[in-house]
């Protein structure tokens, strides 16, 4: 049997794990934790992207998500997976990337393509003809 233990460490004072945590996680029945959830292993999440995991306390899953500067803790991870908030990194989605083409103007094309690892779709608005009275 194979366990993973995260010490849980409080703001307030760094240099001592959260003891209370670690006894209550260990005492709680857990589910089998899949092998693709372990330390280690590459994960992905509709919210977050693809991340890594770095540890487990009890339902408790701490990820590393590549986008984000400190790690995401995920606080049931036997939940997340059931709603498909987390799933392994070979399940992802194919990515979708916007067909920036479709953007007429040169310059907007080239803001486009700066920013084309943040865009989720693209709207191409025909202008309108205003009047001026």
């Amino acid at each position: 049997m194979k366990f993973t233990v995260l010490f849980a460490v409080s703001k307030s004072e760094s240099s001592r794990p959260d003891y209370a945590a670690i006894v209550k996680a260990a005492a709680q029945i857990l589910p089998t934790l899949p092998q693709w959830l372990e330390v280690g292993q590459a994960v992905y999440s509709p919210t977050y992207g693809f991340g890594k995991v770095m540890g487990i306390l009890g339902q408790r899953l701490i990820v590393d998500f590549d986008k984000y500067s400190e790690s995401i803790s995920i606080p049931n991870w036997s939940v997340a997976v059931e709603q498909g908030m987390l799933v392994k990194a070979a399940d992802a989605p194919p990515d979708r990337t916007p067909d920036l083409q479709q953007i007429s103007h040169p310059i907007f094309q080239s803001i486009a393509e700066q920013l084309a690892l943040r865009l989720a779709s693209i709207e191409v608005v025909p202008p309108t003809n205003h009047q001026s009275s």
